[in-house]
């Protein structure tokens, strides 16, 4: 079951908080819906839900993957929610306060999701994300055939589009002219797979002719191969989340003149299911 519920975990301090309130928003728009359904939605028994709920227990990292999972949050929203339950519960003094700093950074942060049907057909569209960008700079839309250009997609993909984010209420007609209504698109783990990867190959499609393209003034490319303890792994994967989030931070909010990707990949050379082993 899709669980589709307007709370932003961003306004949290404390897991249980949010928990309750992903509740009582799916029971308003469900009278039907209750407390046992969702801990079944959850994985959970009906005596374990209300028991956490009331903070008689608590939920562990493991139990937490899978309450993540089926509540179909982004993978930085599950970080977010991690963080939030080491701020609490983590052993060592070092990790509660690592946690409560991560919290700090990111609490009140706006977001949006969107339910999987929804957000797979906008994912799919080619150039979404640089017609978003246009419009969050309240670029001029009067003239489709140079938006078209800018995009690298047609006048009709580019109609298709705007009246997509509109459906979505991702964007808004203001006299004329089209108002992002949000800060940032967030597309939850559950789209399917093949929409995700296609829409990363596209994006490193571009990456590639850009090599080739553009010059260094124009672009940046970096790589680091490197040895690795499989545990470690998360860690990166973390630090890169981190890095992302905080990667427009300190630049002019105003007066842009250039739209910019930037691509990251992390991925294994080592197969490890090979007969021939690294020691």
């Amino acid at each position: 079951m899709s669980m589709n519920f307007e709370v932003s975990i961003y306004s949290y301090n404390d897991h249980i908080s949010f928990l309750n309130d992903v509740l009582d928003d799916l029971k308003e728009k469900n009278v039907l819906y209750s407390q046992k359904e969702f801990g079944q939605d959850l994985g959970l028994s009906e005596p374990r839900i209300s028991s956490i709920l009331k903070r008689r227990e608590g939920i562990s990292l493991k139990r937490a993957k899978n309450i993540v999972s089926s509540l179909e949050l982004s993978e930085h929203e599950s970080l977010y929610f991690y963080h939030l339950i080491k701020s609490k519960n983590a052993r060592s003094i070092k990790e509660r306060e690592f946690s409560s700093e991560y919290i700090k950074t990111y609490h009140n942060r706006k977001s949006y999701y969107q339910p999987i049907n929804s957000s797979s057909s906008l994912l799919e569209l080619k150039g979404h994300d640089i017609i978003w960008s246009l419009i969050t700079i309240n670029s001029d839309f009067s003239d489709l055939s140079k938006i078209s250009h800018i995009a690298g997609i047609s006048v009709d993909e580019v109609k298709i589009i705007i009246e997509k984010l509109i459906e979505l209420d991702l964007v808004e007609r203001d006299f004329g002219k089209l108002k992002a209504k949000q800060d940032f698109i967030s597309f939850g783990n559950a789209l399917p797979s093949k929409v995700i990867r296609n829409f990363h190959k596209d994006k490193l499609k571009m990456a590639l002719n850009a090599i080739d393209q553009q010059d260094t003034t124009q672009r940046l490319n970096e790589a680091l191969t490197f040895s690795v303890n499989k545990e470690d792994i998360p860690k990166l994967r973390e630090k890169i989340e981190i890095f992302m989030d905080k990667f427009l931070e300190d630049v002019n909010e105003d007066n842009h003149q250039d739209i910019a990707t930037i691509c990251v990949t992390l991925f294994s050379v080592y197969d490890s299911n090979n007969s021939y082993k690294l020691h």
